[in-house]
């Protein structure tokens, strides 16, 4: 609402002693701001220390966000400096599983076999009248020769009227897929499908062909198998209608161990150990992993530096000033001085234990300066690095359930930047709730202050109708004076 205040009625009061002129409007109006002006001050500082609290989240929020990205570069807290290495990656590698704690480690591993695929290839068709019209194709787990049971899947040909449509009924089922391919001959283009379920022994499978009425079998009409050729024996096999994947099997300290696929992950706790297809049988090649010293420099040089921006930036917002417009904008917010008190305690906090002591953040040469800030003592960082990795391990990588300072730090990020976070919900009540309650004080005061200018103007009016009754009863006596005077004299 605009306040009407400021509308003059340009009428005047007649000051009876002077004879002077007063006007309404300008005499009402400000009658009016005297009024107003302490409470649209106390209003005003309101809103000021509520713009000010909502400027000083968000400069915290960035700083917070800041070192959120600072860190976030140097990956899983659980293997910041663990670095794998392999002596011919083109053939072996390995990674270390996200949140889980890496080993250090160094092996050989010899490639004895490579997973294979299982699949059937149907006989091609060069049209869809070469399709059966009769029978059923059943699928069973495992191998035809140990084989018993119920079919796992089964399709009616009756059903379909294309190898289309056979394809897309087996990859609906969801435990096999399907594909066509074409081949382009003299006679024109033959269409082959193939049908695969992943690989390794475990998802061995064969065909059958019965017929849908008797359910007996049929001879088999569309399916066969290319010949496969056994890794270890060389052995040549051909089984219509068999798929027999084989598992990857590599030698490790003389022990064999199997996995349905090309990678191994029961091997070595928390990590991924992969065989890539260019490997051959009898191929030897090292595994192992460093600790990469200057990555953990770096980390607690972006520790140190992201974390004195968001320590000033704090420092900075909750400064007290009689100025109103100097103070931080959460000078006496006890989010603030909370949080800036949980950033103090970084430093000395126990962070784990090695060799059953007690370690910190400043065992490893980091520490608060006089100023407040965090340093670093780089003679102190060096040797410990050097001569006592383990507590450099300790105190900066997350292990178990324990948390490194990579963690911790970023766990100190989550306090400004999480979604259900005091500063969140500060930011909320501040913008959702005190600026609306500020602008509602602010709206109300208008009402009233155009109810009081209108009461005054109402008010003076009346005082001057009085004024103007008065004188022209003052004129008539007058003029009735003046004739009876006049009247005496003649």
């Amino acid at each position: 609402m605009v306040s009407s205040v400021n509308n003059s009625t340009g009428t005047s009061i007649v000051n009876s002693l002077t004879n002077s002129m007063v006007d309404i409007g300008t005499l009402a109006k400000n009658l009016v701001e005297a009024s107003r002006a302490p409470l649209q001050a106390r209003i005003d500082e309101s809103k000021l220390l509520a713009d000010n609290k909502i400027s000083s989240i968000a400069r915290i929020y960035s700083a917070a966000d800041q070192m959120k990205q600072a860190l976030a570069v140097f990956g899983d807290p659980k293997s910041i400096a663990m670095q794998p290495r392999s002596s011919d990656a083109t053939k072996a590698s390995f990674n270390f599983r996200a949140y889980q704690t890496p080993q250090a480690f160094d092996m050989s591993v010899t490639v004895r076999q490579l997973a294979s695929v299982n699949s059937v290839t149907l006989n091609g068709m060069s049209n869809s009248a070469s399709f059966p019209t009769t029978g059923k194709l059943e699928i069973y787990s495992g191998q035809r020769a140990t084989g018993t049971g119920s079919p796992v899947a089964s399709f009616d040909y009756d059903d379909y009227t294309s190898l289309e449509g056979l394809r897309d009924a087996i990859n609906t089922d969801g435990n096999f897929s399907a594909t066509i391919m074409t081949s382009v001959s003299d006679s024109g283009p033959v269409r082959y499908l193939t049908i695969s379920r992943g690989s390794g022994s475990a998802k061995n499978f064969y065909l059958n062909e019965v017929d849908s009425t008797s359910g007996l079998s049929l001879s088999p009409r569309v399916f066969v198998n290319a010949p496969t050729i056994d890794a270890n024996t060389q052995e040549i096999t051909v089984d219509r209608g068999q798929a027999s994947g084989k598992d990857a099997r590599v030698e490790v300290g003389g022990v064999i161990y199997n996995s349905p696929t090309n990678r191994f992950s029961s091997l070595v706790p928390g990590t991924n150990i992969d065989i890539n297809e260019t490997a051959s049988v009898g191929d030897t090649v090292r595994l192992y992993t460093t600790r990469d010293t200057a990555k953990y420099k770096e980390l607690v040089n972006a520790v140190v530096s992201s974390y004195n921006t968001l320590l000033a930036t704090i420092t900075n917002e909750i400064r007290y000033d009689k100025d109103v417009q100097s103070r931080g904008g959460l000078s006496n917010d006890s989010v603030a001085r909370n949080f800036l008190a949980q950033m103090r305690r970084m430093t000395t906090d126990k962070i784990g234990t090695v060799n059953g002591k007690d370690v910190t953040f400043a065992q490893i040469g980091v520490k608060t300066s006089r100023e407040g800030p965090l340093e670093i003592d780089m003679a102190r960082f060096n040797q410990v690095a050097e001569e006592r990795p383990e507590i450099m391990d300790a105190v900066i990588s997350s292990s178990g359930t324990r948390k490194g300072i990579l963690e911790r730090m970023n766990g100190l990020t989550d306090v400004v930047l999480g979604r259900n976070s005091d500063f969140v919900r500060l930011f909320n009540r501040t913008n959702n709730v005190e600026l609306p309650k500020i602008a509602d004080k602010k709206e109300k005061l208008n009402t009233e202050m155009d109810a009081l200018y209108a009461r005054y103007i109402s008010q003076f009016t009346a005082m001057q109708n009085v004024l103007k009754s008065t004188a022209t009863a003052k004129d008539s006596l007058t003029t009735n004076m003046e004739a009876w005077t006049a009247g005496l004299k003649s």
